[in-house]
């Protein structure tokens, strides 16, 4: 089975990954990295997430690295439907409750909104 890391490229990104990959490798499962590109162009966001994973692991080829377009969310919970993975993993950031209230939080929607487990990873600890 795999573990699903959902990065977003910002900072603290690599913090998120190196927790995720730490965890797919205490189960001896597999990490998949998904990053949800909004708005940017593929080709870049696929260059900042091997970036990301690059800084953030030891060997990267043992990532596997998925690209995806749209919303954040809804993406993360497409990929976790149709992929099954056993743990998701995902940033927590700190925002003021009116930003939340503003902007929503991904992670809040898809710990809603997910079957499985989701591990949450400060994002300010780089």
């Amino acid at each position: 089975m795999t573990v699903l890391i959902a990065i977003d490229g910002e900072e603290g990104s690599g913090t998120v990954v190196a927790e995720g990959v730490e965890l797919a490798s205490r189960l001896d499962e597999e990490p998949v990295v998904l990053h949800v590109a909004s708005g940017s162009d593929l080709g870049d966001a696929e260059r900042a997430a091997e970036s990301v994973v690059a800084d953030a692991v030891d060997d990267p080829d043992t990532v596997t690295l998925r690209i995806v377009e749209g919303n954040p969310a809804e993406r993360v919970l497409n990929e976790i439907e149709e992929t099954g993975p056993d743990y998701a993993v995902l940033g927590s950031s700190k925002r003021t409750p009116a930003g939340k209230v503003v902007f929503g939080s991904v992670l809040q929607l898809v710990m809603r909104g997910s079957d499985v487990p989701v591990v949450t990873v400060p994002q300010d600890r780089e």
